[in-house]
C-alpha cells in the first residue's frame, strides 16, 4: 500500500514525469524500512490534497467531491496522522478557490467542515494525547511557512 500510494502522490505531484512516480514507488520499501510502515488512509488523503493543490486534472474539485472528501476524511481521521491530512486537505480546498476556473459552491464551508470534523474525531477518540506548546523551533518554521504560503506562493494552474 506505501508503494501504491508512494507512487500515486508522485504522479500526482508530477504527472508530466511518469519516472519521478517510478523512483518513488522504488524508494519505499527503503524508507519503510528506515522511518516504519506508513499508516496507509493518511496517505491516500495527503494524495487527494496534493491532487487538489496541484489540480492535476486542471479542474476544481466538484461539490460531491467535496462531500465524498470531507466524510472520507473525517472517518479515517482518529489518529494524529489521519488529523494531520485532514487539516491539510481543508486547507486544500480553501486554497482551491483562489486557482482559475469556477470554484465548488461553499469551498470555505466545506474546508472548515474538514478541520472541525476531523479535530472532533481524533478529540474523541483520545488520539492526540496531552498538547505540548511547541518551543521557538517549531513556532519559527510555522511562521516561515504560513508567511511563504501567504505572501510567496502563488498558485499555478495546471495546463
Amino acid at each position: 500500500m506505501a508503494t501504491f500510494a508512494a507512487w500515486a502522490i508522485a504522479r500526482e505531484v508530477d504527472p508530466d514525469r511518469p519516472r519521478a512516480a517510478t523512483v518513488a514507488a522504488g524508494l519505499t520499501p527503503v524508507a519503510t524500512i528506515v522511518l516504519g510502515a506508513p499508516a496507509p488512509a493518511p496517505l491516500f488523503v495527503a494524495m487527494l490534497t496534493i491532487r487538489i493543490l496541484v489540480r492535476s486534472t486542471g479542474l476544481p474539485p466538484k461539490t460531491t467531491d467535496l462531500a465524498v472528501l470531507t466524510v472520507g476524511s473525517i472517518l479515517v481521521g482518529d489518529t494524529p496522522w489521519g488529523w494531520a491530512a485532514g487539516i491539510l486537505l481543508a486547507f486544500a480546498i480553501v486554497r482551491d478557490a483562489a486557482l482559475p476556473g469556477e470554484p465548488p459552491i461553499a469551498a470555505g464551508l466545506w474546508g472548515a467542515a474538514l478541520a472541525a470534523g476531523v479535530t472532533a474525531r481524533v478529540a474523541v477518540s483520545g488520539a492526540l494525547g496531552v498538547w505540548v506548546v511547541p518551543g521557538p523551533g517549531p513556532l519559527v518554521v510555522l511562521a516561515a511557512g504560513l508567511a511563504g504560503a501567504v505572501v510567496v506562493l502563488r498558485p499555478t494552474p495546471v495546463l
